[in-house]
């Protein structure tokens, strides 16, 4: 059996992370274990699902604050490293900044591990962009796997085109329109006969949440009986209530906090509004377009997500109110389209393109096993 030791800081809900579990779930466990190096030893949301399945739980103590941080952390990697190389495999860094990501490398290929993965799940960082820029080529210039979202996930990460597009497949199924979780959801939260606007993303600038409120008001000045539902949690979470306080929209927007069972909300939702900064893939508009519903966009987001043609994108120079105006608009000219037909050909358009989990995992589960790379 191969032990993957996936090095990410967290396990909560979030997007790589989300990603590292569809595939956990689905893979073959005959043939494959995942165990979990994380960097923050804070309670995370999917770690009784890992450990359950077997998974192991190992943490790591790293430096927050003060100077020279990246250099001890890399001692503190390297010195962690060197007993868990004799029990795992494959060393699996789950990065989108190329510094980080070099020394994390450097630290699992002294430590002793012969297969290192590096997989960039976004197109940009929050951070230090320079930084990242600067190490393309060290980090590329290691005997690494290179892996990637998508076309701009890996061009941002890595300095050659040796990368491989593996996308981020989620379980297209569970996702398909279902009229009786739309009514259970609706009734439950007492929205039924609102025009319901959905996000799914966690509370961090990136995903630029303030934009997506003030797009809202237009939209709620114009039909007053929406509602906005964010599901996530996060850092921002709380700067974002304050905000649709002061904007009075307290009635408006329902904050959901995580959900384990997310697909059923989708199908709850009218329309998918998503103004993110930047994304490797954009995963919830995948699930989103699969559950049937229109998805407006950021511009900048990659082309891959575009399965099918209730797909708007909009660029982030554009004002809310022009956002809004633009939705609007195109709500009127979608809402007769027949959800549930729509679900299912996006659905066997998101197999065909390897969107599906189970097409991921065949890929994975290559990388895994060939003593070549």
């Amino acid at each position: 059996m191969k032990k993957i030791l996936h090095y990410v800081s967290k396990m909560n809900r979030a997007g790589q992370e989300t990603f590292i579990m569809n595939m956990y779930r689905e893979i073959d466990k005959s043939k494959f274990q995942f165990d979990f190096l994380l960097s923050d030893n804070s309670p995370g949301q999917y770690d009784n699902e890992i450990l359950k399945k077997g998974g192991k739980l190992f943490y790591i103590d790293l430096n927050k604050n003060g100077h020279f941080k990246a250099l001890k952390n890399y001692f503190l990697l390297r010195r962690k490293l060197y007993s868990l190389a004799k029990k795992e495999d494959i060393f699996y860094i789950h990065n989108h900044h190329a510094f980080d990501a070099y020394l994390s490398a450097r630290a699992a290929l002294k430590a002793g591990f012969k297969k290192v993965i590096v997989h960039s799940h976004s197109d940009s960082a929050e951070y230090h962009r320079w930084l990242s820029r600067l190490f393309r080529p060290l980090l590329s210039h290691l005997p690494v796997i290179e892996i990637a979202a998508s076309e701009p996930a890996g061009k941002w990460l890595f300095s050659n085109d040796k990368f491989k597009i593996i996308k981020s497949g989620i379980k297209t199924q569970n996702f398909l329109y279902n009229k009786q979780s739309r009514n259970e959801i609706r009734k439950k939260l007492n929205i039924e006969d609102d025009l319901v606007v959905g996000n799914v993303g966690r509370f961090v600038p990136l995903k630029n949440h303030i934009f997506l409120i003030e797009v809202f008001k237009y939209i709620n000045d114009k039909i007053p009986n929406s509602v906005l539902l964010l599901i996530g949690d996060g850092d921002e979470e709380q700067s974002i209530k304050e905000k649709v306080e002061k904007m009075g929209l307290d009635d408006k927007v329902i904050f959901l906090g995580s959900k384990g069972d997310v697909e059923k909300y989708y199908q709850a939702m009218d329309i998918y509004v998503f103004p993110s900064l930047f994304e490797g893939l954009g995963m919830t508009i995948i699930e989103a377009e699969t559950a049937g519903l229109p998805c407006f966009i950021s511009s900048v987001i990659p082309e891959e997500v575009n399965i099918s043609p209730l797909v708007y994108r909009y660029s982030l120079k554009e004002t809310p109110e022009s956002w809004a105006n633009k939705i609007i608009l195109n709500i009127n000219k979608t809402k007769d389209v027949d959800r549930i037909n729509t679900s299912y050909k996006v659905q066997k358009k998101a197999v065909d393109l390897g969107l599906d989990i189970n097409e991921t995992c065949k890929e994975m589960e290559q990388i895994f096993l060939d003593p070549k790379i």
